[in-house]
């Protein structure tokens, strides 16, 4: 079971569980409310699985 967290403050921070591998996103600035979050997690998660897989995700 994946899950994913996103929290927002003075930097913007991801935390991910994908499978058994546990994933930690922060923003270098601060992101606006309307930024989709979930998107952005969405995106990593998808990067992860195919990595885990041995697939190259920049493909």
């Amino acid at each position: 079971m994946d899950e994913t967290d996103a929290f927002t403050g003075q930097r913007t921070r991801i935390m991910m569980r994908v499978g058994t591998i546990l994933v930690f996103v922060e923003s270098q600035g601060d992101l606006r409310e309307e930024q989709p979050y979930s998107d952005l997690a969405k995106i990593q998660i998808d990067r992860i699985k195919k990595t885990a897989e041995g697939k190259n995700p920049d493909i």
